[in-house]
């Protein structure tokens, strides 16, 4: 393995509201999309690489946009962690995933 993702569901109140969270982020809309900022803008101002953490730390949740590095052709392991009471689901987009139970 390259990396090592752990990425853990959980719920937080933010800014008065019950909202989901992974990593302790609860993802929020932005004004231009991920793809068209990357392209034009290499992300400035829009988002910013690695803020937050890949792994779980006992953090305040926060709204924000996670978007982290990965090592090109590499393998990463992706952890997901629910402790919720009702089920995840996740999509993930792009080739050669390989589910391990």
């Amino acid at each position: 393995m390259s990396q090592t993702f752990i990425l853990d569901g959980s719920t937080a109140e933010i800014e008065g509201a019950q909202r989901y969270a992974v990593n302790n982020v609860s993802y929020y809309t932005l004004n231009t999309p991920l793809k068209l900022a990357d392209h034009f803008v290499n992300g400035s101002g829009v988002y910013q690489l690695d803020r937050f953490p890949v792994n779980f730390v006992n953090a305040k949740a926060a709204y924000g946009v996670s978007v982290v590095t990965g090592i090109h052709k590499g393998w990463i392991e992706l952890v997901f962690v629910n402790s919720l009471n009702t089920m995840d689901a996740w999509h993930l987009d792009g080739f050669g995933f390989y589910v391990v139970g």
